[in-house]
C-alpha cells in the first residue's frame, strides 16, 4: 500500500523534512506570536542559512505569527467567499490553489502574487460597483 515509505519522524526524508519544518514554524511563532520572523524566511533558524517552508501556511505562520497567519487566512476566506458567489470556475482554481499552497509557496512566488493580485482586483471592481 506504499505506507511503508513514509517515515514521518526521519528528518532527512521528504515527508518527515515537512514536519520538521511545520514544527519549527510552530516553535518560531510561539516566540512570537504577533509580528514572526519580521518576514524572514524559514532559512534563518536552518543550519546551513538556505531553505523554503515548503508550504505557503508554514511561511505565514512564520513570517508573521499567529495573529498574521489568522488575517491571512480570514482574507483568503473572505475572497473564496467572494468567488464562490460570483464566479464558481475562478472558485474551483482558486481553492485548487489553496490546496496547493498546502505543499508550496503559492501566492509568494511571481505567478501566484499575480493571480492573487489579479482575484483581488476582481473583488476589488465588484466592491466599487456596489459602492456607486
Amino acid at each position: 500500500d506504499g505506507s511503508s515509505n513514509f517515515d514521518l519522524s526521519n528528518p532527512n526524508s521528504s515527508e518527515g523534512y515537512r514536519i520538521y519544518l511545520i514544527l519549527s514554524a510552530l516553535k518560531y511563532a510561539a516566540t512570537s506570536p504577533f509580528f514572526g520572523s519580521g518576514f524572514l524566511g524559514i532559512w534563518i533558524i536552518l543550519d546551513d542559512g538556505i531553505g523554503s517552508a515548503h508550504g505557503q501556511y508554514n511561511d505565514m505562520l512564520f513570517r508573521t505569527g499567529f495573529f498574521g497567519l489568522i488575517v491571512y487566512l480570514y482574507f483568503l476566506f473572505r475572497l473564496g467567499k467572494f468567488l464562490y458567489k460570483s464566479d464558481l470556475s475562478l472558485f474551483i482554481g482558486y481553492s485548487g490553489i489553496l490546496v496547493f499552497g498546502l505543499f508550496h509557496e503559492t501566492f509568494k512566488l511571481s505567478q501566484g502574487a499575480f493571480l492573487l493580485a489579479f482575484l483581488v482586483g476582481i473583488w476589488a471592481q465588484s466592491l466599487r460597483k456596489l459602492t456607486k
